[in-house]
């Protein structure tokens, strides 16, 4: 059905259109034209939707993050005011020369400890001194069985006076020597014996 407002002519084309604007709240179709809303408030939504929708992403990537570095101020906190009461277990070992050294006559000897007290052995003992110890050398032999007394003979030399340090001539050659550690009555302790082997030149 034709337009009442439309005759198909040009003439008062304008007029008729501002009259159809006015009653139907849409402009008519133009020759070769598409129909255009007059209302922008559905273009406007997504506008205002997509600016919403990354306001919120931003406020969940900030919170995300104050929350991620309050954790790790927590555990750096935490890591480093937490005491430390684990302790390597004792030991006793060849400061110098090291295992499997070529050295050359006078030889020096030098013993260390760790997590252990070293101290010379009282002129009368009635029982030992708990976690009190001495040192010993062994030429050419291997560490004695736990709780067994290091005979005061060769090939033992007792270092009763709490020192660490010896020296001795050696012939050219390999030589094997352990250091035990014993109580005051020179008994070995669990655990606490080291071997090495050098070479003399």
């Amino acid at each position: 059905m034709p337009d009442p407002y439309l005759d198909g002519h040009t003439s008062g084309y304008q007029d008729r259109r501002t009259a159809l604007q006015t009653e139907r709240g849409f402009l008519p179709k133009l020759p070769g034209k598409r129909r255009i809303a007059v209302s922008t408030t559905k273009a406007q939504l997504p506008v205002i939707f997509f600016r919403s929708d990354l306001g919120m992403k931003i406020k969940r990537q900030t919170e995300t993050t104050i929350l991620t570095l309050g954790l790790l101020a927590l555990l750096a906190l935490n890591t480093f005011s937490t005491p430390v009461f684990a302790q390597s277990e004792p030991q006793v070992f060849f400061v110098t020369p090291t295992n499997g050294a070529t050295v050359t006559s006078p030889v020096a000897f030098e013993f260390g400890s760790l997590n252990l007290t070293v101290s010379p052995v009282p002129e009368e003992v009635d029982q030992p001194r708990a976690g009190v110890s001495h040192y010993h050398i062994g030429f050419y032999t291997d560490c004695l069985s736990v709780g067994e007394e290091i005979p005061r003979a060769d090939p033992w030399v007792h270092f009763g006076d709490g020192s660490a340090t010896f020296e001795t001539l050696l012939e050219p050659g390999d030589h094997t020597f352990a250091v035990p550690v014993g109580d005051d009555e020179h008994r070995t302790l669990e655990g606490l014996c080291s071997t090495i082997t050098i070479t003399v030149e």
